[in-house]
């Protein structure tokens, strides 16, 4: 008897101590949940005690699969699929369809950074499956963002109304289950959808809807996403200065916040921009910066982008030699990320396209040639029809477009002045600071543990004058890795993690 109770307590003591470590590793989880840059929680899971042996299985599905996002957010994209593909092995044959489903958004988030457009779309359709019709929140919250990544992945293939569809399939899944969280990015993937179709009204609605929801909680993460579709929407109307000051205020705040992608790609969409306002070398600045963002972040689709428009604004400069050497590169790294075939391959296609052509026009010539009188009269008649029809149609048009114009430009006025109030207002939440640097170093050394040096001190004016790092590095004659390394002692004995946080606190104890 004695025996058996022993065995017994035993078993307790043994049961007790892996609940313990079950609840420690759960809170161990949640912390990094807390970290946010995204190489310091790799660094936290990989040496917090006791997540590397963990036992219970949906407690290690849940350590691999925040492993994997967190490489995948710092672009280290194979460890993040070999961490997330482990997870999958993991809960594989359990029936964890939320889990597995969350698994699965993951891997096509991953797949998508990579540019495997099919993979991506293979991994959310699985995940669908999966999550199926869950009737939990968190099951239609992880439907609505399958469905809104599928939106994105028809978007990049420009297949427009079907990115609109799933955009607004997700978007009903959230009014279905009120999901609070998700309106936010509800609106913000229907502004893109409506954007890519031409609704720009209706976009500008819904990013309208997005600036509210910042202004209501706070999160600015998003809020570079929301100022580039709204750019996007001044771009398609032509209207330049309005499409570069929203790219640049998007570029401004993806680098504050670390949406690298977003900020890379502002340097395209400068570019662009400036290329078609005839800023020549405007533009091949901004596209010199974006080339060199991406190669500093590793973001080789954007790094092709942006080589495009370098090439295409040297061109037109007339820099020829310097543009030709460019587009190898192009043509290198395109040859590279999506394995196509060669120049040769590329050239003999439209050799093949241009001989097409020609046979078709020689084809409707002879069949031109071989019509009767009585045919070409008719079709003469039928041509006088439709050329009083089509200037009937233009009179029309131009009635219309001109009425069209004035209320537009009556809406135009509205809607600058609502974007102007809630980009002050958005300046303010950011902690954005807009007069003089007036501390002089003594005063600062006298408000922070640890003093700042006369170069660091240098450094942070600039950060005041919103300039970027090659800015900076240029004006001070530095390398932009020695503005890096002065930027990061800063933020260590400022106790902050980037520039935003930088001037909220210089501003808080002024």
């Amino acid at each position: 008897m004695a025996l058996r109770f022993c065995w017994l307590g035993i078993c307790l003591l043994i049961a007790a101590t892996v609940s313990a470590q079950n609840s420690q590793s759960i809170a161990q989880l949640k912390q990094a949940d807390k970290v946010q840059n995204s190489r310091e929680r790799i660094t936290f899971l990989l040496s917090a005690e006791g997540l590397q042996t963990i036992s219970n299985d949906s407690i290690k599905v849940a350590y691999l699969q925040k492993l994997g996002n967190a490489y995948a957010q710092a672009y280290s994209n194979d460890t993040a699929l070999y961490h997330l593909n482990e997870a999958l092995q993991l809960v594989d044959s359990k029936p964890y369809k939320l889990l597995k489903g969350e698994i699965y958004n993951s891997l096509g988030n991953t797949s998508l950074t990579l540019s495997a457009t099919d993979d991506a779309m293979k991994y959310y359709n699985a995940g669908l499956e999966e999550v199926g019709d869950l009737p939990t929140v968190d099951g239609a919250s992880l439907k609505s963002r399958l469905l809104g990544n599928i939106g994105g992945i028809y978007n990049e293939l420009e297949q427009y109304s079907k990115s609109l569809e799933y955009a607004q399939a997700s978007f009903q899944v959230i009014q279905e289950y009120n999901l609070t969280d998700r309106y936010f990015m509800g609106h913000l993937v229907l502004a893109f959808a409506h954007s890519a179709l031409g609704n720009l009204d209706q976009s500008m609605d819904h990013n309208l809807k997005v600036l509210e929801i910042i202004l209501e909680n706070g999160d600015s993460s998003y809020l570079a996403y929301a100022y580039k579709n709204i750019a996007s929407i001044y771009h398609q109307q032509k209207d330049w200065e309005l499409a570069k000051k929203y790219y640049l205020s998007a570029r401004d705040v993806a680098w504050a916040v670390q949406e690298y992608e977003v900020y890379v790609s502002c340097f395209s969409n400068l570019a662009e921009v400036s290329e078609q306002q005839g800023q020549l070398k405007t533009g091949i600045r901004y596209a010199e910066q974006g080339i060199e963002a991406a190669k500093t972040y590793g973001l080789l689709p954007k790094h092709i982008e942006a080589i495009k428009f370098y090439y295409s604004l040297l061109k037109k400069s007339n820099e020829t030699a310097l543009a030709l050497s460019v587009h190898e590169e192009y043509l290198s790294l395109k040859d590279s990320l999506f394995k196509l075939e060669t120049v040769a391959q590329i050239e003999e296609i439209e050799s093949k396209y241009e001989k097409a052509e020609q046979q078709k026009e020689i084809a409707l010539l002879t069949a031109q040639q071989e019509l009767t009188e009585s045919e070409l009269s008719r079709k003469q008649q039928v041509q006088a029809f439709l050329v009083g029809a089509s200037v009937l149609s233009i009179i029309i048009l131009v009635l219309v477009i001109y009425s069209q114009r004035q209320k537009a430009q009556l809406r135009h006025e509205i809607l600058e002045g609502q974007l102007n109030e809630y980009r002050i207002r958005l300046n303010e939440m950011l902690g954005k600071y807009e007069g003089d640097f007036s501390l002089s170093l003594e005063e600062l050394n006298g408000r922070v543990s640890n003093p700042i040096s006369e170069r660091e001190y240098e450094v942070l004016k600039m950060i005041f004058t919103q300039k970027t790092n090659q800015e900076i590095a240029d004006e001070l004659y530095l390398s932009i890795n020695t503005v890096k390394s002065h930027l990061k002692n800063l933020y260590d004995k400022l106790g902050v993690n980037n520039r935003a946080e930088v001037v909220k606190f210089i501003a808080s104890r002024k």
